[in-house]
């Protein structure tokens, strides 16, 4: 139970958060992927000077159907602009690959996905080739591939009513239940959540989700019965929701995390930690975990 309090305030991302950020095998592939993951934390800590320095003096950013912007300096400007304006927004890496060139050359592909709550989701992979000099990794080239936008909207209510039913995950050393229904005229979608680990110790959660009309986007809200809670922003990317959140655990530490949720063709929900911070310390995310659903028809039809 101790494990659960200090990791995080909700269910959802006490379960996710048994493995890393990325899967990179051997020690280059690993000192690559902990730079990657430290430049991931800087921008989304708004830290220009530390951001910037994760790039090389002739570093060079290609944008999709864009000018390059070459050189550090000029890439600390181009951060410059987007971090230190008033917007929410977060950033998250995933589908990472990494290919060791040579002894100093790895090149990575993966997706990189920017939250805003003004604008929406942004999508984009990328290509990056970071290079080893003096013995530290910097990302000497990234270049957009594709990108796509899905802008912050009422999503559709069939994406909605998917999240209504019932669920469960069973392994040795954790069980784990969500029940969802409508709530208050089909404005909101309240889900409880019941843990139990191996030793028999139990937490609860209940968790709100809606429709914020001024902010134009879905949130949600959550409570524990450890005493943590979490405050949530939702974004339709595709088949799939993406969820930023910011948390208050138990012992009043703050943290943050970014995760996924998807229903399959069966109605089995499936979720997975992409990125976490507690008390301002980068964590791990996890693999994806399936909870199987329990309805044959899902309640959300009534």
């Amino acid at each position: 139970m101790r494990r659960w309090s200090h990791i995080t305030a909700t269910l959802l991302v006490v379960l996710l958060s048994r493995t890393g950020l990325a899967n990179p095998t051997g020690n280059t592939k690993a000192e690559v992927a902990k730079r990657v993951a430290s430049y991931v934390e800087a921008f989304n800590r708004r830290d220009v000077a530390a951001a910037a320095e994760h790039w090389s003096d002739r570093g060079e950013y290609v944008l999709a159907g864009g000018v390059p912007i070459v050189g550090r300096e000029a890439i600390a400007e181009a951060l410059k602009k987007l971090l230190t304006t008033d917007e929410q927004f977060q950033l998250t890496v995933s589908n990472q690959k990494y290919r060791v060139v040579s002894d100093d050359v790895v090149i990575e592909e993966g997706t990189a996905t920017l939250i805003s709550e003004k604008h929406g989701t942004e999508t984009a992979n990328y290509l990056a080739v970071h290079a080893k000099q003096k013995g530290i990794w910097y990302r000497d080239t990234v270049r957009e591939m594709t990108v796509s936008t899905q802008p912050s909207s009422l999503p559709d209510p069939e994406a909605m009513k998917s999240l209504v039913g019932s669920w469960k995950y069973d392994s040795d050393s954790l069980t784990m239940t969500v029940t969802a229904d409508w709530q208050h005229e089909r404005n909101f979608v309240a889900r409880s959540f019941w843990l139990q680990d191996g030793h028999g110790q139990t937490v609860t959660a209940t968790e709100f989700i809606g429709w914020d009309p001024a902010a134009q986007t879905v949130r949600s809200w959550s409570f524990d019965s450890q005493g943590g809670f979490e405050h949530a922003v939702w974004h339709r990317d595709g088949d799939r929701w993406l969820i930023k959140a910011d948390a208050v655990l138990p012992a009043g530490v703050t943290a943050t995390e970014q995760r996924s949720l998807s229903i399959d063709s069966d109605g089995n929900l499936r979720s997975q930690c992409l990125e976490q911070q507690v008390g301002g310390r980068l964590m791990p995310g996890s693999d994806p975990i399936t909870l199987v659903r329990q309805t044959s028809n899902p309640i959300a039809n009534e």
